[in-house]
């Protein structure tokens, strides 16, 4: 800048020096390198669109420490009126601790100096559409703050050290915030405090302001990972390794080989299903050419189990102990996942097969495969969610034995396990064989399972083979669009992939039928060609099908099933392929919050089956965005005009990702799967009890973590059981675990994955990665595939943060905390749930129950970390007192279980739609004897956990808020309860009635009707009975509670008398099922508590599993009669039985079952 005198105006000698010294020192500061200070800056920003800021980093570590002087100051002109709490610019992080910001920003009461709790207001506005000048100071602990040169407030305040970024309109803290829109001029960060004059000086620098270039401000969008991740623990001292004080168990006898060979399926395929053999390949020199050849002999060799792992082969065949029992996993070499393994059968060519094409499906391998058959290498596999298909025609022998060898491979990277120890804590979730991709990466060791010592290698589902003449039937796709009113009418589309594999010219016709509707259509193939044809209502009007029978989740309705038949016939008639499906007709919709190509947020409703194959929501990396009301996708551009997209009512939702099937807001109350089995025995016998045991806790979704539990089995038995699937690709949480090393493997597991499974109408959505989004590449090629070979679900990227909440905590949590956090849409929030003294008698030898050993803590009952019992153990010790012995500690722990529990899904109920949307276990299943993280355990017991979820997520509930002791009746049916009566009654603890209150209310259907709250008794200990009638004075919902006026109040239950209830039990038996039938009376004048009934075989006292409760841990009043049924599988229930009862204050009773 250069100064010159004025020739209009005469200026005496001390005027002139000091208009120049002036503007030296403004030149200086915005040009002139310093010598005894640092500046930053000068930033210009422009900022158009919300959240959408401008961040700067710097390096200087002195003027970031809690007591550095430094001057902040800038130029603000806001585009319209700034709303409450509107950060403008400044440095240190805003979303870390308290006092680690240095903020200037807009408060509904003015101007304001903003450190987290640190705030120095002033009454001055910032006005819009004009520029103003700002300026803080902090010099001496003191914060000064200036609107155009004006001291406003001088405050002493006290700061913490900053980050080293400088943020000019920054995303606001605060969810209900807004965010700065408009520009920010001359933004400068000096180490030094600037004199009043000083800063008055910088006002000459105003003009001219909007010639300045200006940085457009970006939106904060998804960052891939940053580190490699790690890669598990290899460096752990044995000495650390969990310790018994029993000799590990002993193998059990070899069972014998599996007698049927083949098996025909009801569709004509044939199950390779017996006779196999399994040989470790160095033992082996034999090439898969000679292995493969008839005659081979293998008699040496274990007699295998498929489908099956090496590990299930070699227990089975009693090499090893049962893994899964106390410590015996330490047996196990990890050797075994260092080696490939040989498979071989033998089977004679089905008489039916002569002459046709045959194709040999495996439904799944891990990890690797080469296929060889009678001589010939037919095919590899690569990945454990694949299919591997092969033309076996030529090869096979007519009349004549064939012979079948499969080279298997375990994962490349299996890793090194971590062994749980009171000595060596929880150790890493993972490690190496995560970047394997497409295998059960958990087998390598987690905090819920312990390595798995051939990790899971092995032909683990079915072998088949199906034949077909020269046009065969590949992959169908059905889809569901529903019209208004729901359930008059539904649109049904098929598709089919006809292959032609002759070299002529094939003509045709396909046909499809599924309960009287029937469409079909004349088909001319090129030869060796491929075409996919579909049926449409517009051509088919048979498909459009009136009044159809709607498949719904779980307490919504029956999950109704049609099956659907495909067959070709050639031009002369005869059949050359069929192929049978089932699916549902429903319709999946999501409400979301988006980021629209203008840079607004919007809340929209999104139907996938409108939009097909085109694009609407952009959820890559790119296209994912943080804003004021958090992480979302955004739409691509033109998007908000497509038919698939429609507003949505703001509400109070929030953010938060909102399922709706049929149209219908459904609240997603599951548990999370982390692998079905830890051997991967998954047959539908294994699974289906468990996926019953879900539906009957009134659950009504699964969360498939990384897609550990993929099978046809488990999403055969989430359809028919009204349980819906959270379905997830094979990847883990980003910046902790490793990224799959290989993308074209990831995503050909991933086609093959959603076009087999794509028309099963449990799988709610699919997701990319638990806890994080996944690499780029991976990311866009998921979103690319379900739009080609699904289009009617939608693709979250990621289990949290995007229109959702983090994950955990995992460890106990005071009930009333349920009530109060946790709001919205939770995919973990976990807690111990230790089982019955029954089953820990079945998990680990006599001499490990107790004290607490080794074998509790590698069976996860974790010392550190996310899942640390002692929050657990403290709250048992200050309730009831410290456990005395084994039958001690399980009684204690049902009282905590059954509470938690209950509390985790009452607390979601309480806040349901206002924000709450979703809410997942972690765990609800188990895939192994565990101590924590359950809904029920892996041989199928029930215990106090399992009865307080069944009891919260009842379709019609009544419940008492934990927090604040209001009352509330939870509605989650379609239908309104009018004029239904609350009954609440006030028990002292010794059973007479302190108060009784009622209540008529209108409930809401599918809602949550609050009402008034209840009247503690004067003991400091008392009971909670509430009742729920309809207009007619039916029971609806019944619900017990024992409170305290503080913790240690508890204790005072100890004190609670025995009692001895009355018990009367018959049976009955229909169709394979028997029914228990308890009729149980409280003869007493005391509370019986918390009353536990058990199924029992009475020669032996052993527990009947599964079985099947319509409640249980019931409580009940002086002279309280209750009936409940206990249901089993008959084949389980053999021989005379018996029913026990034991509670907190119960003493045991035992009776014999009548007919």
């Amino acid at each position: 800048m250069v100064i010159k005198p004025d020739s209009t105006k005469r200026l005496t000698l001390f005027e002139w020096a000091t208009k120049a010294a002036t503007a030296a020192f403004v030149a200086c500061l915005f040009s002139c390198p310093a010598v005894h200070a640092d500046t930053f800056g000068p930033y210009n920003g422009q900022v158009s669109i919300d959240g959408a800021g401008i961040k700067k980093g710097f390096k200087s570590p002195a003027i970031t420490k809690a007591k550095a002087d430094w001057t902040i100051n800038f130029w603000v002109r806001p585009s319209s009126q700034l709303q409450d709490e509107t950060l403008l610019a400044g440095f240190g992080d805003t979303r870390n601790s308290t006092g680690q910001q240095r903020y200037l920003a807009s408060f509904a009461d003015g101007l304001r100096f903003w450190g987290a709790s640190v705030d120095v207001p002033t009454t001055a506005k910032v006005e819009p559409g004009k520029w103003q000048m700002l300026t803080a100071t902090y010099q001496g602990g003191v914060i000064k703050i200036y609107k155009d040169g004006v001291e406003l407030v001088s405050q002493p305040v006290t700061l913490t050290d900053a980050a080293s970024e400088v943020n000019l309109a920054p995303m606001s803290p605060w969810p209900s915030a807004n965010n700065f829109l408009g520009k920010i001029a001359r933004f400068t960060l000096q180490d030094r405090a600037l004199s009043t004059a000083e800063i008055r000086v910088l006002l000459q620098e105003g003009a001219g302001l909007d010639a300045l270039n200006f940085e457009k401000g970006g939106p904060e969008t998804w960052q891939p990972q940053r580190e490699r991740g790690q890669g598990g623990n290899p460096n752990q001292n044995p000495t650390t390794f969990p310790k018994s004080r029993a000799p590990l168990g002993q193998p059990q006898p070899a069972q014998p080989p599996t007698k049927a060979r083949l098996v025909e399926k009801a569709d004509g395929d044939i199950v390779i299903a017996g006779q196999w053999k399994l040989v470790e390949s160095p033992k082996i020199t034999a090439p898969g050419a000679t292995l493969s050849q008839p005659g081979f002999n293998s008699a040496s060799w274990y007699n295998a189990t498929v489908p099956g792992t090496v590990l299930t082969t070699l227990v089975n065949q009693g090499v090893y102990p049962d893994p899964l029992h106390g410590l015996n996993n330490l047996a196990i070499p990890e050797s075994l996942n260092k080696q490939d393994y040989w498979y071989r059968v033998e089977f004679a060519t089905p008489r039916q097969f002569v002459g046709r094409n045959v194709s040999l499906n495996f439904n799944g391998i891990n990890y690797r495969a080469e296929v060889w058959l009678n001589g010939n290498r037919v095919g590899d596999i690569a990945g454990a969610f694949t299919r591997g298909i092969f033309a076996v025609g030529r090869f096979l022998k007519p009349g004549a034995s064939n012979a079948l060898a499969v080279r298997v491979s375990p994962p490349p990277n299996p890793g090194i396990p971590h062994e749980e120890s009171f000595a060596a804590g929880a150790g890493p979730n993972g490690g190496s064989m995560v970047g394997d991709g497409p295998t059960f990466f958990c087998s390598e060791g987690w905090d819920w399972i312990p390595g798995i010592r051939d990790r899971n290698t092995g032909i683990w589902q079915d072998v088949v083979l199906h034949p077909s003449d020269a046009v065969s039937l590949g992959d169908a796709k059905v889809v569901t669009r529903l019209v208004t009113p729901i359930g008059s009418k539904a649109n049904v589309t098929v598709s089919v992939d006809l292959t032609n594999t002759s070299n002529t010219t094939q003509l045709g016709t396909l046909r499809g039928q599924f309960e009287g509707v029937s469409f079909e259509k004349k088909v001319v193939i090129p030869p060796s060609a491929r075409q996919t044809i579909t049926f449409s209502p517009n051509e088919f009007a048979a498909l459009a099908v009136a009044n159809p029978r709607l498949w719904w989740p779980n307490g919504y309705g029956k999950p109704e099933m049609y099956t659907l038949r495909l067959s070709f016939r050639s031009a002369a008639g005869k059949v050359s392929d069929t192929k049978q499906l089932r699916f549902g007709m429903r319709e999946v919709s999501v409400e979301l919050r988006a980021f629209d190509s203008e840079g607004k947020i919007g809340r929209y409703e999104f139907f996938p089956a409108a939009t097909g194959k085109t694009q609407v929501i952009d959820n890559s990396l790119s296209g994912l965005v943080n804003t004021r009301m958090g992480w979302m996708p955004s739409i691509v551009e033109g998007g908000e005009k497509s038919p698939a997209l429609r507003p949505a009512p703001d509400g109070e939702t929030g953010s938060f990702l909102v399922v709706k099937v049929n149209g219908q807001r459904i609240p997603l109350r599951g548990g999370n799967w982390g692998m079905d089995d830890a051997m991967k025995r998954v047959s539908r016998e294994r699974l289906e009890p468990f996926i019953r045991l879900q539906r009957d806790s009134n659950f009504n979704t699964i969360r498939n973590w990384c897609g550990q539990s993929t099978s046809e089995a488990f999403f055969d038995l989430c359809d028919e059981y009204g349980i819906l699937v959270w379905n997830e690709f094979w990847l883990t949480t980003q910046n902790y675990n490793q990224e799959p090393r290989d993308t074209t493997l990831f995503l050909a597991n991933a086609e093959d994955s959603i076009k087999r499974f794509r028309n099963h109408p449990s799988i709610v959505l699919w997701c990319g990665r638990n806890e994080g989004v996944p690499p780029a590449a991976i990311n866009t090629g998921l979103d690319s595939l379900i739009r080609e070979y699904d289009g009617t679900r939608y693709y979250q990227p990621n289990s949290i943060a995007i229109n959702l909440i983090g994950s955990g905590p995992w460890n106990y949590q005071k009930p009333a905390d349920y009530f109060n956090r946790f709001k919205g849409f939770t995919t973990e929030l976990g807690l111990p749930n230790p089982p019955s003294a029954d089953t820990l008698r079945a998990m680990m030898p006599q001499a490990d129950l107790w004290p607490i050993s080794d074998n509790w803590v590698y069976h996860d009952w974790h010392q550190v970390a996310a899942g640390d019992v002692k929050p657990f153990m403290n709250a048992m010790q200050t309730q009831f007192g410290a456990p005395e012995n084994l039958d001690d500690f399980a009684r204690k722990a049902q009282m905590l279980n059954y509470v938690e529990h209950r509390a985790m899904y009452e607390g979601f109920n309480a806040s349901l739609w206002k924000p709450s949307v979703g809410r997942f276990l972690w765990m609800s299943h188990p895939s192994w004897p565990s101590m924590s993280w359950q809904l029920y355990s892996s041989n199928y017991e029930t215990a106090g956990g399992y009865f307080g979820i069944q009891k919260a997520c009842e379709p019609i509930h009544v419940q008492l808020n934990a927090a604040d002791g209001s009352l509330a009746v939870v509605n989650t049916t379609l239908a309104p309860l009018p004029k239904s009566k609350l009954i609440a009654r006030v028990y002292n603890l010794d059973g007479t009635l302190a108060s009784s209150d009622d209540a008529t209310i209108d409930v809401a259907a599918n809602d949550v009707t609050p009402s008034f709250k209840i009247k503690a008794a004067s003991s400091p200990t008392y009971f909670v009975k509430l009742l729920l009638q309809d207009e007619r004075g039916r029971l609806l919902s019944h619900n017990f509670y024992w409170q305290a006026t503080q913790e240690s109040d508890f204790q005072s239950l100890n004190q609670m008398p025995k009692v001895a209830l009355a018990l009367k039990a018959r049976a009955r038996q229909k169709a394979g099922t028997t029914t228990v039938i308890v009729d149980i009376e409280n003869p007493s004048k005391s509370v019986a508590l918390m009353t536990d009934v058990v199924l029992r075989n009475a020669s032996n006292n052993q527990r009947i599993l599964p079985v099947y409760s319509s409640e249980n841990y019931i409580s009940l009043l002086p002279g309280e009669k209750r009936q409940i049924t206990l249901e089993c599988p008959t084949q389980a229930a053999q021989g005379p039985l018996t029913v026990t009862t034991d509670g907190w204050n119960i003493s045991p009773v035992a009776v014999r079952v009548g007919s």
